[in-house]
């Protein structure tokens, strides 16, 4: 019993921190069955490097991915899911070790992009991801579509940093407000900070003291912005920017992301409904870093996608 105690007290400690250290070693320091969702973005053991030459740990070396999954599967809840991506040309060894800690795959995600992340013989155009479940999990009520847009992050802060948009959803759908989100591979924080975004606890794990510092600080920012938006009772000024697959819109949503004006909330809805629709709804407050969402925006006569977004992603999102 004392020992149990310990446990639990330990791991309260890790609730909304992102920690520095090996995965394995800091989930073994956790009680058994006691997070809600993982959604992690693991390294994809390519040995990826960008055009900036930055890497990843342990790209290149599977030792690791056994022991993980294994303890993946242990914190997690009974009868509850997981969201991990992975790299397509080592799915037996992903699949291998998510079959041997009892994962069974019950959905798989493509992320569509907009932009080329390579060329081969094909151009590489999307981001893939495998729903497992452990136990038997309850059915959504309302299942998203197994492939969802991805928009460009920027990579600012981290090589393979995934956009917060692409997480939102995935962390509303499988978790209710309050719940936790464990991610082991935090990067750059984006999944911790689409889980405070969207009122759940998170904790985050990170072996890269770079971008264990980076993901630190940007927690942080968004902490202070939560606690500035909730004080502030009336909310914050904000500030919209779009971007749409629709072509006849594109350019348009390109302009108001460069136009200091923004574009006037209150005429957001008019705008889509008479430019298709079909977009992304982004919003940040203005020349600030930190993240905001702009409320009862997300219908139109046409389907319109609200998500979060932070000034980290803004870079990016302006390139296209």
């Amino acid at each position: 019993m004392a020992t149990t105690s310990v446990a639990i007290a330990q791991q309260s400690s890790f609730i909304n921190q992102i920690l520095h250290g090996d995965c394995i070693d800091m989930m073994r320091q956790m009680s058994a069955n006691s997070v809600d969702f993982i959604l992690t973005d693991p390294p994809y053991l390519v040995n990826y490097r960008d055009r900036d030459g930055r890497s990843i740990q342990n790209d290149a070396d599977e030792a690791w991915l056994k022991p993980a999954m294994a303890e993946a599967y242990r914190v997690l809840k009974q009868n509850r899911v997981a969201v991990m991506f992975y790299g397509w040309t080592k799915v037996d060894a992903f699949f291998e070790a998510w079959r041997s800690a009892g994962f069974q795959p019950v959905g798989h995600i493509v992320f569509r992009k907009s932009y080329s992340s390579k060329s081969r013989f094909l151009r590489y155009q999307h981001e893939q991801a495998f729903l497992l479940a452990k136990g038997r999990p309850p059915l959504p009520k309302q299942p998203l579509g197994d492939v969802m847009d991805m928009p460009y992050s920027g990579n600012k802060l981290h090589p393979t940093q995934k956009p917060i948009a692409a997480l939102v959803p995935l962390i509303r759908s499988f978790t209710l407000p309050g719940e936790s989100v464990l991610d082991p591979f935090a990067g750059s924080g984006s999944t911790c900070a689409a889980a405070l975004l969207t009122g759940r606890k998170y904790i985050g794990m990170e072996m890269d003291e770079k971008y264990y510092t980076e993901a630190s600080d940007r927690l942080t920012r968004v902490h202070q912005r939560v606690a500035q938006r909730r004080s502030s009772g009336s909310g914050i000024p904000t500030r919209v920017w779009c971007y749409s697959r629709a072509r006849h819109a594109s350019r348009r949503a390109v302009a108001l992301s460069r136009d200091d004006r923004g574009l006037d909330p209150r005429h957001a809805r008019e705008f889509f409904a008479g430019h298709g629709g079909n977009a992304h709804l982004c919003a940040s407050t203005a020349r600030e870093a930190h993240m905001l969402s702009v409320p009862n925006l997300c219908r139109t006569r046409h389907h319109l996608c609200l998500s979060i977004i932070d000034v980290d992603e803004m870079t990016g999102m302006k390139r296209q």
